[in-house]
């Protein structure tokens, strides 16, 4: 059962990507808009992208993108077993790339993490370029196992809503965890 912080959370994430242009249900990068660049080798990964932890410890990913251009908004959902790794105080931080502070919501459900960043349109930018980190990530070890963390439900858009150029052909790198007793 969600708590009223979930739902207002949740009805946040939405409100701020509506602002920002909408979200898609597609674990596929769209293929409207943001190809009209060939050239642009948009990438993101989890860094690093293979870890091991005993239980009870924790460990952290950046969320690294590549080749960004113009980017106003990230949207994703990253999954993960949720009988190896739980969430510990706290999860995500805001990344040094943004020039910035973007707006965020953060949304935890067993297994799955919703994370929205976006700059507010008072802020004077119009979208960040380049490469560097974007959030970092803390999760913590609960049982011996293996999982794979996984990006899902991916959306980079630009100021006006549309994917940002190269996202028709992102490259996304996942991470995996062990975590041993």
């Amino acid at each position: 059962m969600k708590t009223w912080a979930g739902i207002i959370g949740s009805v946040l994430l939405v409100a701020l990507f509506t602002l920002g242009g909408g979200c898609s249900k597609s674990t596929a990068p769209s293929q409207d808009g943001g190809d009209d660049q060939p050239d642009v080798n948009l990438t993101l990964r989890l860094d690093p992208g293979v870890q091991a932890i005993g239980v009870t410890d924790t460990l952290t990913f950046q969320l690294l993108v590549g080749e960004a251009q113009s980017l106003f908004g990230i949207s994703a959902e990253i999954s993960f077993a949720d009988t190896v790794l739980c969430y510990p105080a706290t999860i995500v931080t805001v990344g040094s790339m943004w020039t910035a502070v973007p707006l965020s919501q953060v949304v935890e459900e067993p297994g799955r993490l919703n994370i929205c960043l976006v700059l507010a349109q008072t802020s004077g930018v119009d979208g960040i370029s380049g490469a560097g980190d974007l959030l970092s990530l803390r999760l913590g070890g609960l049982a011996a196992g293996t999982t794979d963390v996984v990006i899902e439900n991916l959306q980079m858009l630009d100021e006006n809503g549309n994917p940002i150029a190269g996202f028709g052909q992102i490259q996304v790198t996942n991470g995996n965890v062990t975590v041993t007793n």
